[in-house]
């Protein structure tokens, strides 16, 4: 019974109940369940934990029933993993598309939109004159 209570209170410090918390930062990846292929949980698994070890033991773990890959870290060694998860990420889910935290987020993509409907605007200014 003491070691059950030993064993307890040091599996609550390890989940940070009484240790103080931790500056991790956790990105969530989502990837509609119909793109998880069967059987992909058997090898992504050891690829992710390679990943995140080779990262500064960066927690990474694929959550199928909800849809979402979770890296768990610091920030800055969340941001120096995204080119090798992107990889992995097309590699196992061949037919889902990126999510945006990988592809360089929205900014960009909206970057160029923003443009066309201001010369738009100005056509129709010297139109109207």
């Amino acid at each position: 019974p003491v070691s059950e209570r030993r064993c307890s209170y040091h599996f609550l410090e390890a989940r940070g109940t009484y240790a103080p918390a931790m500056a991790d930062d956790e990105l969530l990846l989502s990837i509609d369940k119909c793109f998880w292929p069967k059987g992909v949980m058997r090898g992504l698994t050891p690829v992710l934990r390679s990943l995140g070890d080779r990262h500064g033991n960066l927690v990474i773990a694929a959550q199928p029933l909800k849809g979402v890959i979770m890296v768990k870290g610091a920030p800055d060694l969340i941001e120096g993993v995204k080119a090798e998860l992107k990889e992995i990420l097309e590699e196992h889910f061949p037919d889902a598309p990126l999510p945006d935290e990988l592809t360089g987020g929205g900014s960009a993509a909206h970057a160029p939109e923003a443009p066309p409907p201001a010369d738009e605007e100005e056509e129709e200014e010297e139109e109207v004159a």
